[in-house]
């Protein structure tokens, strides 16, 4: 662009009465090229605004990926422990009935009919569904004989 003025400044020098046509141009040509110059710093700017906004919108879909797979993670989690607890109740069970059950349990040896849930207890954490036992007391005995 400064080229040009210099070559039109020149111009006016050899022209009689071309400074009076030529210098409204030559100030057009100095303000355009202020213009794209402040144009080129806003450019810049939005540019570099545009990269940061791209750099979190990355960010956040990394994290996004790691949400969803430990979603998919908790679901498949959740599904193991829903068919632990169908095998442990037994179909068409019920915590009432697995009660039930516990409260009229048979000594295989001695066929004693006592109350299991005083000694096992259902337990579900992370690690699954599960019986426990504890033994801290004597075990009520029913003297019955089925």
């Amino acid at each position: 662009m400064t080229d040009r003025i210099l070559c039109f400044s020149q111009l006016s020098n050899w022209s009689p009465g071309a400074n009076e046509t030529i210098s409204p141009l030559l100030a057009q040509i100095h303000e355009l090229e202020q213009m794209v110059e402040h144009l080129q710093l806003q450019l810049t700017a939005a540019n570099a605004q545009i990269d940061n906004k791209l750099d979190r919108l990355e960010a956040a879909g990394f994290d996004t990926i790691s949400i969803a797979r430990q979603l998919s993670t908790a679901q498949a989690k959740i599904a193991s422990l829903e068919a632990q607890l169908e095998r442990l109740l037994g179909e068409n069970g019920s915590i009432e009935r697995v009660r039930a059950r516990l409260a009229k349990i048979q000594c295989p040896d001695c066929s004693t009919t006592f109350d299991a849930n005083k000694v096992v207890q259902l337990r579900v954490d992370q690690g699954g569904v599960s019986f426990e036992g504890y033994l801290s007391h004597s075990i009520p005995m029913n003297s019955d004989r089925s």
